[in-house]
């Protein structure tokens, strides 16, 4: 099956050097392109896993007959001629009676990145809504979410590897239609990372890493996780100033909330530390409004890429990035597993189809099932990733 259904002449919108209103003026170039191009899916055997050792199908420890895969179909693979073949760091969202997918693509996992979002309305042809750009900077780990006044917003992070004082500054960019996108918008410091954007009752939660230009034992120490707040997506304040710090163990990063109709929020934050086993072990934090005490739990596992869904009868459950060897990066797998809320105990319940760089997942609720979206280098081998959507019904449980 060709993946190219039609294209149409791409149309790129340039925008000349800006300031960025950032602690100090920063210039930057935007690039937004439409391409338009529509590509079909293409539905993948999920048994037949060229280069996968770890997959659900194949392990018995990680089969859960009440979490099962329907229907996986890869999405986007970079075309021959394309130079960013490097495809890592997905997010999902159904907004407007389509699915919308980002992805970050460069020429190398630690390239200069941009943001590609795709849609889609059954999730079978996508097409490429924009592509955007800023000149001389990494965009990173792009997450969507859906304002108050129903506008999509991308949460990103601009990378700064031309040397100088800073490393990071997080962005958001926000848009009426998916294709033309106001920004960007500076969210809090420099070298405070604001990975994933929540909402809930009207406000917007987010938790910052501090980032550093080295990772030393010091640094380690000396890091913590902020909690941040916003009413519009483009102004942040600071809710929590240390919402997680422990210098005896590994240090916090990736997150993600779920709240639930009682206003109970729980908090999946993945720790990273450089030579103990369970130092970096995951932590799962609750707490009640206003949010500001919140007690935590260390998990039983490291995990990666963290995404959290609330289902309707009370469970947590996870999808994540897991390493055969706590000490490495990899070998590595995406797994979908259950959050006990008193104990903090993590269970696996599903692996999907994946294999050396991978995982980084988003999900919605859609028509019935779950659906998740993730990279993985399982059909073309390592350092070779494509585009997931995977289609998951969970038994039992009644789904918007």
């Amino acid at each position: 099956m060709s993946h190219h259904s039609w294209k149409m002449t791409p149309l790129v919108l340039l925008f000349t050097p800006c300031l960025l209103a950032t602690e100090k003026s920063l210039n930057y170039e935007l690039v937004i392109t439409h391409d338009d191009t529509v590509r079909d899916s293409v539905v993948i055997d999920p048994t037949d896993c060229k280069f996968c050792t770890y997959c659900a199908p194949l392990k018995d420890d990680a089969v859960d007959d009440s979490v099962q895969l329907v229907e996986l179909r890869r999405i986007w693979r970079p075309q021959p001629d394309d130079p960013l073949k490097s495809l890592t760091f997905t997010d999902l969202q159904r907004w407007n009676d389509r699915f919308y997918y980002t992805i970050r693509q460069a020429e190398g996992h630690g390239g200069l990145g941009v943001i590609n979002i795709l849609s889609a309305e059954t999730a079978v042809h996508w097409r490429q809504d924009a592509l955007i750009e800023l000149k001389g900077f990494d965009l990173r780990d792009p997450k969507l979410s859906v304002t108050p006044d129903n506008h999509l917003m991308i949460t990103t992070v601009m990378v700064n590897r031309q040397g100088g004082d800073w490393t990071h500054q997080s962005i958001t960019f926000h848009s009426e239609d998916g294709r033309h996108w106001e920004g960007p918008f500076q969210i809090g410091p420099r070298n405070l990372w604001l990975w994933r954007t929540t909402w809930h009752k009207g406000i917007a939660y987010n938790v910052a890493q501090r980032t550093h230009n080295r990772f030393t034992e010091e640094s380690f120490r000396d890091s913590f996780v902020r909690l941040y707040t916003s009413t519009d997506g483009k102004q942040f304040d600071t809710l929590v100033d240390r919402m997680y710090a422990n210098p005896d163990e590994g240090h916090g990063t990736e997150h993600d909330f779920v709240f639930f109709p009682d206003d109970t929020a729980f908090c999946l934050l993945r720790r990273d530390a450089q030579t103990v086993v369970g130092h970096d072990y995951a932590m799962l934090g609750t707490a009640q409004p206003p949010y500001t005490g919140w007690k935590w739990k260390k998990m039983n596992v490291k995990i990666g890429g963290p995404e959290m869904i609330g289902l309707p009868d009370g469970r947590l459950l996870a999808c994540v990035r897991r390493y055969v060897n706590d000490l490495q990066w990899y070998p590595c797998w995406v797994e979908l597993g259950w959050v006990d809320r008193e104990s903090a105990v993590y269970t696996p319940c599903l692996r999907l189809p994946s294999f050396d760089d991978c995982s980084y997942a988003g999900s919605v609720w859609h028509d019935g099932f779950l659906w998740i979206s993730y990279y993985s280098c399982h059909e073309r081998g390592e350092g070779q990733a494509d585009a997931y959507l995977a289609k998951i019904r969970i038994k039992g449980v009644d789904l918007p």
